[in-house]
């Protein structure tokens, strides 16, 4: 009989985040037309074990920030990105806690 290991990938708030994403009333009220996206991309998020589960083409192109040794973005628009930082791991497939840091207009 073989067990089969379950991983969960966990997902943490900034304090700031915590504020901002804690439901749609306040996500519209922060964000108005990204709101559809953000709330796509956590959905996204929740339901992946590691953030390699992530897709990195669109629509959500998940993609490592240069420069930044454990941050990476999630796109949400052209020009608007969801920043998050690897707690655990360097390569996508190894990283199965995150921390959501900001949503910010990278243009």
């Amino acid at each position: 009989m073989s067990c089969a290991l379950i991983i969960i990938m966990k997902i943490q708030y900034s304090r700031e985040m915590q504020k901002t994403l804690k439901d749609e009333k306040t996500i519209v009220r922060n964000y108005g037309k990204l709101t559809k996206k953000i709330i796509f991309n956590l959905s996204v998020l929740t339901a992946a074990d590691r953030l390699g589960d992530v897709p990195n083409t669109s629509p959500t192109r998940r993609h490592k920030l240069q420069g930044e040794e454990s941050l990476w973005a999630i796109d949400l628009s052209a020009n608007w990105r969801m920043i998050i930082e690897a707690l655990d791991g360097n390569e996508p497939d190894d990283i199965t806690e995150v921390r959501i840091v900001r949503i910010e207009d990278y243009h």
